[in-house]
């Protein structure tokens, strides 16, 4: 293959290499800063079987390979996500350290360096992923990882928003956007992201529906406009007519924002947008303090976030006995099943409708 200039200066050439015991095909890559050095190293692999510069291979070298062959497999957004967890709490440590000399206590003390029960189970979960493939792939003997127990973490029982809660949010929203914003979360389930994302020409009025085609993500960039968390994610949401006409409201009011300021609303700009800047969207993070303030304001001392109005969402509709098929794809999951198992809360009003069901069968006494 033609050599590859890397980012951090050095050419990069691959050798295929056959094992003349089972016959199976393997690339192994080679390193130079100049043509004759990565011509040695190439040289050098050919000539030892590739055992020589397997060894010499660096931890930050193998996670750029690693990284090539998740992207296919992973959502854009979990990619991004991996991306940046690496940068920050993996890299500072082992990113020069040879790939062969990463021991069991090298994982131990990048996972006390990291704050949170959950963060660090997530970093060790990603340590014992990209030391696996690179032990299938023969380049180490074994996975340090397997000598290191996995930090536990035992997730916070997500809250759903009482009918109270909800009033009182309303009543803390500060503005009418806000409040509006609030109203769209709890009846459609949205992410804060694709809330955020949210443009007039994804609104049908006529149709009564929401096309969700877009979401924000957050990156070391800045935030940025890209597709929803997965292909699941793009759909249409049906609006109720109370709904209907809370977005017609909004449009309503940035209609008038946007002529205050000698300019008219069109499809491309946003429908929530900064309350300083009238073009300016409203970014997730900008959603979280915003419910954060209004929930503050109101007095209420119970765990739920932003995030919960979907959880509120899944299990209204869950109570109410929609099937969870159509409640699924509204969400925009993937499977039926995570629905169910992370989005829908067991309630007193489930029970007393088995406690219904049963009472209503025939009497065997």
């Amino acid at each position: 293959m033609p050599n590859k200039k890397r980012k951090d200066g050095r050419l990069q050439s691959s050798v295929t290499i056959t094992n003349p015991l089972t016959g199976e095909k393997k690339k192994i890559y080679a390193y130079g800063y100049t043509e004759s050095e990565l011509s040695r190293e190439v040289s050098k692999i050919k000539r030892n079987g590739g055992r020589v510069s397997i060894g010499d291979i660096l931890f930050k070298d193998w996670v750029d390979e690693w990284l090539i062959i998740k992207k296919s497999e992973l959502a854009a957004s979990t990619f991004d996500n991996y991306d940046l967890r690496i940068k920050k709490h993996i890299m500072p440590y082992i990113a020069n350290i040879k790939l062969k000399n990463v021991m069991p206590t090298t994982i131990r003390n990048i996972i006390s360096k990291v704050d949170g029960d959950r963060s660090k189970k997530y970093i060790y979960m990603l340590l014992h992923s990209i030391l696996q493939q690179a032990y299938i792939d023969e380049i180490i003997d074994r996975n340090p990882c397997m000598a290191v127990k996995c930090p536990k973490y035992k997730a916070k029982e997500k809250q759903i928003i009482t009918t109270e809660e909800f009033q009182l949010l309303l009543d803390n929203s500060f503005c009418a956007q806000y409040k509006r914003i609030f109203i769209l979360a709890y009846y459609t389930g949205m992410r804060r992201a694709e809330i955020c994302a949210l443009r007039w020409g994804n609104i049908d009025f006529s149709a009564k529906t929401i096309n969700v085609t877009s979401a924000i993500k957050i990156t070391d960039e800045g935030n940025i406009l890209g597709r929803p968390k997965s292909d699941s994610g793009i759909r249409k949401i049906l609006m109720s007519t109370m709904l209907k006409n809370i977005l017609n409201q909004q449009f309503l009011n940035q209609k008038e924002r946007f002529l205050k300021n000698g300019t008219k609303v069109t499809d491309s700009d946003f429908v929530f947008t900064s309350e300083i800047n009238y073009k300016t969207m409203i970014t997730p993070n900008g959603l979280t303090h915003i419910f954060r303030r209004a929930k503050k304001a109101a007095g209420i001392k119970t765990a739920i976030t932003f995030h919960s109005f979907r959880h509120t969402h899944t299990t209204m509709l869950v109570e109410s006995g929609i099937p969870i098929k159509a409640i699924q794809i509204r969400l925009g999951h993937s499977t039926p099943t995570f629905t169910l198992t992370q989005y829908a809360h067991n309630t007193e009003k489930m029970q007393q409708k088995i406690v219904d069901f049963l009472n209503k069968q025939p009497k065997i006494i």
